[in-house]
This record gives C-alpha cells, structure tokens and sequence, in this order.
C-alpha cells in the first residue's frame, strides 16, 4: 500500500492481511490444544495446496509456520504438504509447458554432486538420498512457484509482514508467562518452539521492518512497534546466532551497497520526529540503568556460565561439534562421510515411515561451513558455492537492502547452527524467504519494491 507523507515523498507500507491472522491464530489453537491433529491438518493444507501454484505457496508459508511453532503431530504431514507442492509444479510443467526458474540449473549440479559422493562415501545411504532428494526437490519447488507467481510479488510481502507481526504480537503477552521461557527457564521463545528458534526468526522479520522504515518510507506505528519488539525478542531469546546473523546481515547491507554502488539508488534515511523521542528515552532508561543492563548483556553474551570473555564462550559453545567435524573431514577430504549423516553414530536414530523411508533423522552440526565440509567434503563444497554464488548474484546486484538484509540473515544463521539443508525444521522458514528475495529481486519492474 502506497502513503505519501507530508513531504509528497512516496511510502510504501505492505498491508496486513486479516484473515491469514485468522489463520494462523487457528493452527496455533489447533496444534496447541489438540496436536494429535497435526496429521489431518497436513493433509487439509496439502489437500489444498493441489489446487494451484498459488495454493501451494501458500501452502508452503503455512508449513513454514507450522515448523517453526514445532508442536503437533507433524513428522510425517510435513513431507505431505512439501511434495503436494511438488506434484502441483510437476502437473503445471507438463500441462502448460511452463519455464522452470534459471536457479534450478544450479540446483540439480549440486544435486548430482552430492548424489553421486553419497554412494560413495555415506555409511547411512538411504538417509543421505532421502535427505538430497528431499532438499532438491523442495528447493526446485519453493523458488519454481516464486517464480510463477511473480506477479504476486507484493502479495507474497504482504503475506510475510502478516507473518512478522502475528508472530511478534501474540508472543508479547507471554513475556510476564513461563509459557514463554517454557523450554529453559532462560530464554524467551513466545510462540515458537524454542529460544534458538525466536532469535534467528524475528531477526529476519526485525531486519525486514528496519528497511521498511528506512528505505521505503514507512513510519507507521506498526513497524516502529515491530523494530521495538523485534529488538527485544532478539536480546530476550538470548540466542546468539539470531544476534549474529542480524549483525551480520546488518554489517553486509552496508559493505554490499557500497561496493555495488547501490548510491545510484534513492536510498536517503528519513527520520521520524516520533522515533527521536523514542530513542531519547530509551537512551535516558539505559543510562539510569547501566549496571543492570550491563549484567543483562554479559549473560546474554555468555550466556551464564563459566566463560570470561566472547572467544571463550563460542568454544564453549560449539567447538566440541566443530571439531568432531573438522576430524571428519581430514578423514575423508574430497567426498565427505555422507550428506545428512551424523558426526558420530553413537545416539543416532533415524524415524522410518512408511516402506521404511526416514521420515526424520535429526542430527546437530553446530558450524555449516565445516558441516558441509565433513558430509560431502571439498568436491560438494564447491558445488555448494557455485549454487550460492547464483543465488547472491541477483540479490545484492539489485541493491535492495530489505532483501540483502533477509538474505544475509538466513545465510549467517549457519554459522551457528547449521540448518540450511534441514527443510524439516527451520531451514524451510528460511528457504521461503531466500526463494521469495531471489525472486523479487530478480522481479524489481515492481514499482513499489523497487523505488
């Protein structure tokens, strides 16, 4: 939705979409009441999805959803609605004959790549082919009906800024609850499933209302309560990685934009007389209040434990399951021990479905770099970098800091938990708003995005 303000500068503020609130709020009822229904739900939403490339994205945000909040009886529903999906994109394909995005090149040689490594290497093959089908088949999915229904490209904003400010405003009132430290006494996690979830998600969705208000004029009340309580969910989940990432993502819009001499772009900052005086308060509070807060960031940073200073506390945190994958790999340099496959095959436990499909085998790398490292070693990395490499090319070229931002994010979430190959978990939340960037970025004859 387009506002001019005062000045005639031109805004544009997506617009919340009240019956996806409606929605959502009844999953979050249904799977929090009643989760033995998580099944039937899958099939419904899947059912639906059949209906059109439309409904299967739609689809797909509210798996993306579902995953996030983590509870119900999903573990085999969830694949239902991804190859729902699939089958609709197939159907279309050969029905009308329609174009496959140029990202799916990429995407297949990555493909092929780790297939043929894990016959080699993998000890657990079905699970590693399950895994890399899966991932390629979702992938070529997700960006498949961005792209066809890229004339409804502001629809699919609208869409994620409901999503951001659902979520955001119905954890709030769990911040005086244990319902919403319920998983460690510790850490905030609202409605989700778990602190280390909240932090990453709502610093997309912070880093998205951030551009808004910067870069495209809008200074509602709404997005200034969303950078607000953005901000605090990300401090209050006291989950690093989503600070890190946003950081990150932060850090890289500025380098990236100055680099590809996005200056040629309109991109003045305007601020609102009503976010001075915000600020200004908040700087008088954090003033009168510097000793608590100071506590307050100390453990946020280490998290209340023994460590003493930053360096000390990432060790703590993630160099016993970095290692383990670093020996890995030196073990196995060029094709890796397997996609998808545990460090260690002590504890390691794979859900089958039926005909004994692993419908779920959850493992923990702490570190994408020396994860993918370790499963398909240098041969796949490279690959994997080439994937990327198309993948970024579009996006930061466009010089759109709401989509370098969101990107970034998903991407530097990795670096302390490694999710981005896992779409039966966050990865998918993650993947949607990557495939919905590319594809907007590639798509900026919007004019309300591209401005």
């Amino acid at each position: 939705m387009k506002k001019s303000d005062s000045q005639g500068n031109v805004a544009y503020l997506p617009s919340v979409l009240p019956y996806w609130l409606l929605i959502f709020l009844a999953i979050t009822v249904e799977l929090w009441f009643f989760p033995q229904t998580g099944l039937l739900l899958c099939i419904l939403v899947s059912l639906y999805s059949l209906r059109g490339s439309k409904q299967s994205l739609e689809s797909y945000f509210v798996l993306a959803y579902i995953l996030i909040f983590g509870e119900g009886n999903i573990e085999l529903g969830r694949w239902l609605i991804l190859f729902a999906g699939a089958l609709r994109v197939g159907f279309d394909t050969l029905r009308d004959k329609q174009e496959f995005p140029k990202i799916v090149g990429p995407i297949l040689i990555f493909f092929l790549t780790v297939f043929t490594l894990s016959f080699i290497s993998s000890d657990y093959l079905t699970v590693s082919l399950f895994k890399i089908v899966v991932l390629t088949i979702g992938l070529i999915t997700i960006f498949t009906l961005f792209y066809r229904t890229q004339d409804l490209i502001s629809y699919w904003l609208a869409l994620i800024f409901t999503l951001g400010v659902f979520i955001l405003f119905i954890s709030l009132p769990f911040y005086g609850s244990e319902i919403g430290f319920r998983r460690n006494r510790i850490g905030f996690q609202g409605i989700l499933v778990h602190p280390q979830t909240y932090g990453p998600v709502i610093a997309s969705f912070t880093a998205f209302f951030i551009s808004l208000y910067l870069y495209r004029n809008a200074h509602s009340l709404l997005v200034i309560a969303g950078i607000i309580l953005g901000l605090a969910g990300i401090f209050t989940s006291r989950a690093r990685t989503g600070m890190l990432a946003f950081v990150i993502g932060l850090v890289g819009v500025v380098l990236l934009l100055y680099i590809v001499k996005a200056g040629k772009r309109d991109f003045k900052i305007k601020i609102n007389p009503a976010l001075l005086i915000i600020g200004l308060l908040t700087l008088i509070f954090m003033t009168l209040n510097f000793d608590n807060i100071t506590r307050s960031v100390h453990g946020y940073i280490f998290k209340y434990g023994s460590a003493s200073n930053i360096s000390e506390a990432v060790t703590q945190s993630r160099s016993a399951l970095t290692e383990r994958s670093m020996q890995n790999f030196y073990e196995s340099p060029l094709t890796g021990i397997g996609f998808g496959v545990p460090s260690s095959q002590s504890g390691f436990h794979a859900t089958r479905g039926p005909f004994g499909i692993p419908i779920a085998a959850s493992i923990e790398k702490g570190f994408l770099p020396s994860a993918i490292l370790e499963e398909i070693g240098i041969i796949g990395a490279v690959s994997l970098v080439m994937l990327l490499f198309f993948l970024l090319k579009p996006v930061i070229l466009s010089g759109t800091p709401l989509y370098i931002w969101i990107v970034l994010i998903a991407l530097s979430v990795n670096l302390g938990e490694s999710i981005l190959f896992s779409l039966g978990g966050m990865g998918f939340f993650f993947w949607v708003l990557i495939a919905f960037c590319f594809t907007a970025a590639s798509n900026l004859n919007v004019p309300a995005l591209s401005e």
